[in-house]
C-alpha cells in the first residue's frame, strides 16, 4: 500500500520534519500544505485525486506518487515544471534525499510555475456560488486571464476534433 509506504518514511534517520494529516480537519491539512514545499500526491481511490488541485492553491510543490496518472492539461502545459512525478515502486530514502537535494532556486521555480498555471485546474465558479466571492476577494484566477478548467477541456476537444472533408461538425 502506498500510503503505509509513505508514513513509514517519518522513521527514517531526519524523517521527523516530515508532516502527515493522520485524520487532521481540512483546515489543519491546508494550513500544512501552506507551510510545506512538498507535499505527498498518491494516487487517489480513484483514477485521480483532489489533494493535487488543493496543494496546487496551496503553493507546495506536488510529487505525484503514481505509475500511470496522467495530469490534466498535459497537452499543451509542461507539468515538469511544476509537478515531480515519483514511481510508486521506489518509495523511500532515496525520495526523501532526492527532495532534500532540491536547491532552493529550483523549488522556488516550481512554486513560481504552479502560481502561473493553476488556473488551468479551476472551473469558474456560478453567479451564486461561494467561490465567485472568494475568487473576487482574493483575486484568485480571474476571468480575463482566460485559464480555467473548462476553457481548458474545450481547447484540447478542439484539438481533437477531426477534420473531414465531408463535415466540419464532427469528431
Amino acid at each position: 500500500d502506498v500510503r503505509k509506504e509513505i508514513l513509514s518514511l517519518r522513521d527514517l534517520p531526519g524523517g521527523e520534519d516530515l508532516r502527515y494529516g493522520d485524520g487532521a480537519t481540512h483546515d489543519v491539512m491546508h494550513a500544512a500544505y501552506g507551510d510545506a514545499r512538498f507535499c505527498f500526491i498518491p494516487r487517489g481511490k480513484s483514477g485521480w485525486s483532489l489533494r493535487l488541485f488543493e496543494v496546487m492553491f496551496a503553493g507546495c510543490v506536488p510529487v505525484v506518487i503514481s505509475d500511470k496518472w496522467e495530469l490534466p492539461f498535459e497537452d499543451f502545459l509542461d507539468v515538469t515544471r511544476f509537478v515531480i512525478k515519483w514511481p510508486s515502486t521506489q518509495i523511500g530514502p532515496g525520495l526523501v534525499a532526492y527532495l532534500r537535494s532540491l536547491p532552493d532556486r529550483l523549488v522556488q521555480k516550481y512554486m513560481d510555475e504552479i502560481r502561473r498555471v493553476r488556473c488551468w485546474y479551476f472551473y469558474p465558479p456560478k453567479r451564486l456560488d461561494v467561490r465567485r466571492h472568494l475568487q473576487r476577494q482574493h483575486g484568485l484566477c480571474p476571468e480575463e486571464r482566460g485559464q480555467d478548467a473548462f476553457r481548458g477541456v474545450l481547447w484540447q476537444l478542439e484539438r481533437k476534433r477531426r477534420r473531414s472533408k465531408s463535415s466540419a461538425r464532427s469528431f
